[in-house]
């Protein structure tokens, strides 16, 4: 159950970070799936608006300093937003559970 809660607050702080940083507001579909799978997956044309906005937050704040990370599907033009914890203590990134 802590864990649980743990992920609900990570989710929130996703959801903000990329409110506040790009203007890409999460649907509750969306905000469901990244609670349930711990990622999403974004077609091109979905997150492209926002991808600069994005790009420019993350190369200028440190892995430690924030709870998420976005790939680039290069494959299938996709992008994933996924869960990203890097501290001293853990390191849990969501995309490598998948593999």
């Amino acid at each position: 159950m802590t864990l649980d809660i743990r992920f609900t607050e990570i989710v929130d702080e996703i959801k903000e970070d990329l409110e506040l940083q790009s203007g890409l507001v999460l649907s509750e579909t969306q905000s469901g799936l990244l609670k349930l799978n711990k990622h999403i997956v974004f077609k091109k044309s979905d997150i492209e608006p926002y991808i600069k906005d994005i790009t420019e937050y993350l190369k200028n704040t440190s892995p430690s300093e924030r709870v998420w990370e976005c790939y680039q599907v290069v494959s299938n033009d996709m992008y994933i937003i996924a869960i990203n914890i890097e501290n001293p203590y853990i390191r849990l990134n969501v995309v490598d559970l998948y593999n």
